[in-house]
């Protein structure tokens, strides 16, 4: 079992949710991006999704793709990315750590996925395939790395459960309809979709929102959601 998987169900054993926070490794650089994400797990993150930077980061905002513009002229490339995670290995060996990108990114240093050091990294998610598939469909295999697939409001009722299915993760389910850092949350639509995958035929899933700080008010409601 990964940190990701053994993170998850302990939690779920104590009826407690998981704190999952972002970033965009590289952002402002390498340095920081380290000591940031030591700061997550101080402030009480439990799982590190950290974001590759890409030329073209369709699914996100303007927020976000500055970000990933930051990080690309400081030329970070995936291999820089698994030696920060093994520099985070060398004191915290518990965190579960996500690589969140683009495919591309992925294939073309699919080498670096398929050895993944140490087992330094749990879990990829690639957000610019269909949730029915995963990296090991394009030639990149590691059976010790989780697959996270994601579903959002938009997503057809016969679609949701062969998503579900194929996510060895969680799930991530795209909250607002748009790029990230829309603002529209829709709390009356999450709790339809948690009833939807908890109905489901022998319902194992963990699911993580995406959520924006733009509505902190509305969080307590969907802290409290079961």
């Amino acid at each position: 079992m990964n940190r990701l998987k053994h993170k998850l169900e302990k939690l779920n054993k104590k009826n407690k949710k998981a704190l999952v926070a972002y970033l965009v490794a590289g952002d402002p650089d390498m340095e920081s991006t380290l000591e940031i994400m030591h700061m997550f797990v101080e402030s009480g993150v439990d799982i590190i999704e950290v974001g590759v930077p890409f030329t073209d980061p369709i699914a996100e905002g303007p927020i976000i793709q500055r970000a990933h513009d930051r990080a690309i002229k400081e030329k970070v490339s995936l291999e820089d990315i698994f030696e920060l995670i093994i520099k985070f290995r060398s004191k915290d060996e518990e965190t579960p750590i996500v690589l969140m990108g683009y495919l591309n990114s992925f294939i073309f240093h699919k080498n670096l996925i398929e050895k993944n050091q140490n087992n330094s990294v749990d879990s990829v998610l690639v957000v610019d395939i269909p949730g029915e598939l995963n990296i090991a469909d394009y030639g990149v295999k590691n059976e010790n790395i989780n697959t996270i697939s994601l579903i959002s409001p938009t997503t057809k009722n016969e679609r949701v459960k062969s998503i579900a299915n194929n996510s060895t993760g969680f799930i991530y389910y795209v909250t607002l309809r748009g790029v990230t850092g829309s603002s529209n949350l829709d709390v009356a639509e999450i709790k339809k979709i948690l009833k939807k995958l908890k109905n489901m035929q022998k319902y194992q899933y963990s699911l993580v929102l995406e959520l924006n700080l733009q509505k902190m008010q509305r969080y307590s409601q969907i802290a409290l959601m079961e």
